[in-house]
């Protein structure tokens, strides 16, 4: 039956794989059953993305389910053979591999035909890239893989005009998880011109110097944003909290009060409230000092 399933047309896949499930469940192994029913329901799909290509809902399904397989083989293959390379494991975990990299490749391939990154389309077929680079760094555990990955979205997406935060902030991550800050402040650096400094990409640059301890480098970019943007009050109030945090009270004094005088500053109680929040901190840490000091 095997056999005969690759060699007919669509329409008769169906019977065999009924008959071929119906046999599996009157003799069958439980591993024999679970592919015969794998099987089954990858013909199912492979129908459905036949009748509509661009459906990124059954592609998503589809894949979900090919990961999965991916993941039970790979965990009877650690649990098997001890990573000895011919076994028939090890075999059939690769195999599973490039059927679940086809697919992610066959899936991508349906470019949505919509304009404009804030379209429902666009944001599930990146998605699916993300997916894809999921996949290859943790199941297959394959970096450089899945950095190409993102790389490839990357370059379809700026030749549709299209930007997509999330796409590289994933490609960040990647290159910081590599041990690479210097090619992840290369990305981010050119996001923010891309992306007329969106806070989204900043706020992420800015958090990442922070937490390298590069407290110089958030300075530069928050007075940038600042500079290019400054009714904005996001960058202000990260910058005071920074400030604060480094204990330079003068500065964040100076920059709350040049922040709110700028007179087109959006939602300017946003900055008025962690202007007030601080002041009322630092009162309650005066009178704490001032109580020790008497104690």
């Amino acid at each position: 039956l095997n056999f005969g399933i690759s060699h007919v047309d669509e329409k008769e896949k169906a019977e065999f794989m009924t008959r071929l499930l119906a046999m599996e469940k009157r003799g069958g192994s439980v591993e024999t059953l679970e592919l015969a029913v794998l099987g089954a329901r990858r013909q199912f799909y492979e129908q459905q993305v036949t009748e509509d290509s661009h459906n990124l809902d059954v592609w998503m399904n589809y894949l979900r389910m090919e990961m999965q397989a991916s993941a039970n083989m790979r965990h009877v293959k650690e649990n098997v053979d001890g990573h000895v390379l011919d076994s028939p494991e090890e075999k059939a975990w690769q195999e599973q591999v490039g059927r679940t990299r086809e697919g992610f490749e066959r899936a991508v391939a349906n470019v949505p035909s919509s304009s404009g990154e804030k379209d429902t389309a666009w944001r599930r077929y990146v998605f699916l890239w993300l997916n894809y680079a999921m996949y290859e760094e943790i199941w297959v555990e394959d970096s450089e893989k899945a950095r190409s990955v993102m790389e490839t979205c990357l370059q379809l997406l700026r030749r549709q005009g299209i930007f997509s935060a999330k796409a590289v902030l994933h490609l960040v991550g990647l290159h910081l998880r590599q041990h690479q800050p210097s090619s992840a402040r290369a990305l981010l650096g050119s996001a923010l011109g891309q992306s007329g400094y969106r806070w989204k990409i900043l706020h992420y640059y800015v958090e990442m110097e922070r937490a390298l301890g590069a407290y110089d480098r958030c300075r530069r970019l928050l007075e940038t944003a600042i500079q290019k943007y400054p009714i904005r009050p996001d960058p202000w109030i990260l910058w005071a909290e920074i400030e604060g945090q480094l204990g330079e009270e003068a500065r964040v004094l100076a920059l709350y009060q040049s922040a709110i005088q700028v007179k087109e500053l959006v939602q300017p109680e946003r900055v008025w409230k962690a202007y007030l929040a601080h002041l009322q901190q630092a009162v309650i840490q005066s009178k704490q000092t001032l109580q020790v000091l008497i104690d």
